[in-house]
C-alpha cells in the first residue's frame, strides 16, 4: 500500500519576522512609527502549498465591529497580506487593508468571536487560498507570503498568524 503523504509534509506553521516559524509568535508591539513585516518564506530547495491563513486575535474587554480586537476605533493604517511570487508582490485585499472586526470578518471564509472566562474575548478569520481554480498558493525559492503591520497592537494579548498545507 502507498502512503500518501510518502513526498510530502502537512505543516502548520507561524509568521514571523525571521520568516521561518522561529522567534516571537506573538505580534504585540508598536509598529506605528515604521512598518514591520511578519512572513513565511520556503527554506532552500521547498516547495510549500499554502491552503489556508489563520488571523488569530484575543484582548481583555468587548469586540466592537468597528474596533480591531478591543483596540478602539480600529487601526489607523490596517492590516496588509502581500504574496511575493517570481519577483512580483501583490496584495491580495487588492489594495485595500484590514483595520476593524467586521473587515476580518469579511475577509474570512470563516470567522468566529469567542468570549472566554472573564473579559477575555477571541477573534479568528480563515482564509482559504484557491489561487488558481482552486488550486493552493505555492511558494518556493524567494516567494513569501507576507502580513504589513503599521500600527500599535501593543493592546491585544495574542495576535498570531499561521498558515497550514503542505511542504515538499
Amino acid at each position: 500500500m502507498t502512503t500518501v503523504f510518502s513526498q510530502n509534509q502537512l505543516f502548520f506553521q507561524y509568521l514571523t519576522q525571521a520568516g521561518d516559524g522561529t522567534g516571537v509568535k506573538d505580534a504585540i508591539g508598536d509598529y506605528s512609527a515604521g512598518a514591520t513585516t511578519w512572513y513565511l518564506q520556503p527554506s532552500a530547495g521547498e516547495t510549500l502549498s499554502l491552503d489556508t491563513l489563520l488571523i488569530s486575535i484575543a484582548d481583555n474587554g468587548t469586540f466592537d465591529g468597528t474596533d480591531y480586537g478591543a483596540i478602539g476605533g480600529g487601526l489607523t493604517n490596517g492590516l496588509d497580506i502581500l504574496v511575493s511570487t517570481g519577483g512580483v508582490e501583490q496584495s491580495i485585499l487588492g489594495g485595500n487593508k484590514l483595520k476593524n472586526n467586521f473587515q476580518m470578518i469579511a475577509f474570512g471564509a470563516m470567522a468566529q468571536d469567542v468570549n472566554l472566562a472573564g473579559d477575555q474575548q477571541v477573534l479568528q478569520t480563515c482564509c482559504h487560498f484557491h489561487a488558481d481554480h482552486g488550486r493552493p498558493l505555492v511558494l518556493f525559492g524567494t516567494d513569501r507570503l507576507a502580513i504589513v503591520l503599521n500600527d500599535d497592537f501593543t493592546g491585544l494579548t495574542l495576535h498570531r498568524f499561521h498558515a497550514r498545507g503542505v511542504r515538499k
